[in-house]
């Protein structure tokens, strides 16, 4: 079984993730694969963005590259036009390497690239706009005038949308982690004696 993990920006997924791999699933981080891409398409980035986003030694910065992409949409859609294809087809990798157990397609941009299409179902993790702020806030500093345009980036991740098109099961992560803890225990028990039932084990 696949799984996709989404939500918006500091939601709590990549948390969620980790409590999700210490039952036992394997966790695909696509934040991780993205940084990949920047490193095997630097040329490519490179030419769309200029020479401005690299530092004194000629690696890719991402402190600058960030808030430059997320400020402007458009910037944003060329650089994932240009790392697109290498997180896909690394995710899927992935997923055929862990075909043998219960994998967690951790992304948020899940719809966006269609990833969707390689999950059983779905997890999406809801939190209101404050608390989110202020866990970037507290983690990048971030004011809440760029939160703000980060976050309109992000309007295509809808449950709605995602719900029209696979089984989807929603987290709500606000500031007690013991609540979120339990939902995603019980969520994980489930799951592993669902897939040993389907596998004849008892669990």
């Amino acid at each position: 079984m696949v799984i996709g993990l989404t939500g918006k920006t500091c939601s709590g997924k990549d948390y969620i993730g980790s409590l999700m791999q210490k039952k036992g699933f394997y966790v695909i981080d696509s934040d991780a694969i993205s940084h990949q891409a920047l490193i095997q398409e630097k040329d490519k980035v490179v030419k769309a963005f200029g020479k401005r986003i690299l530092d004194t030694n000629g690696n890719l910065e991402r402190k600058i590259l960030g808030p430059l992409v997320f400020k402007d949409e458009k910037k944003l859609k060329i650089l994932e036009g240009i790392l697109g294809d290498y997180i896909i087809m690394e995710c899927k990798n992935q997923i055929e390497n862990h075909k043998n157990q219960i994998t967690v397609l951790n992304a948020p941009l899940l719809q966006r690239y269609k990833l969707e299409s390689l999950c059983d179902m779905a997890i999406f993790v809801y939190s209101p706009f404050v608390v989110r702020y202020l866990r970037a806030k507290k983690r990048d500093s971030i004011s809440l005038f760029n939160f703000y345009r980060r976050n309109l980036n992000q309007k295509d991740i809808k449950l709605l949308k995602l719900r029209n098109k696979m089984r989807v099961k929603v987290f709500y992560n606000f500031y007690n982690s013991n609540k979120i803890n339990r939902q995603v225990s019980k969520f994980c028990d489930r799951m592993k004696k669902n897939e040993g039932s389907k596998n004849g084990k008892e669990e």
